[in-house]
């Protein structure tokens, strides 16, 4: 899988092993390395920038899923922190500069965690 940009192209390399996947901008790995069964479920285009969501599993049974932002433009790229409520269930938006994601709280069903990613850390608050 890839997503090819004016900036480069994120990818996923595969291994022989399931879960040691990584992802990589056109020759090497990103850094912070990004290892897991990966998958890019989102991707767009920003005024100045392309975007991609990349959802991680590492095999673990009580946290299946988490998820990491990466944004590509012209002076590099950015790989946000992971982050997520271990749920494949989310919704995606754009707040101006800022990226969205919505998943199911974990321990409260009927609240939602929504994180927010401005560029530089992610915020999460809960909510009915």
């Amino acid at each position: 899988m890839a997503f090819k940009t004016p900036y480069g192209t994120l990818g996923i390399r595969s291994s022989e092993y399931v879960y040691e996947s990584r992802l990589y901008i056109d020759d090497g790995d990103v850094e912070p390395v990004v290892v897991g069964l990966l998958n890019i479920p989102y991707a767009f285009s920003m005024e100045k920038s392309e975007v991609a969501l990349v959802s991680i599993s590492n095999g673990d049974n009580e946290c299946p899923v988490s998820y990491r932002w990466v944004i590509l433009n012209k002076k590099g790229y950015k790989v946000s922190p992971p982050f997520g409520s271990c749920s494949s269930q989310i919704k995606v938006w754009v707040q101006g500069r800022k990226l969205a994601l919505q998943t199911p709280n974990p321990e409260k069903p009927d609240k939602m965690d929504t994180y927010v990613y401005d560029g530089k850390s992610v915020k999460k608050r809960t909510r009915p």
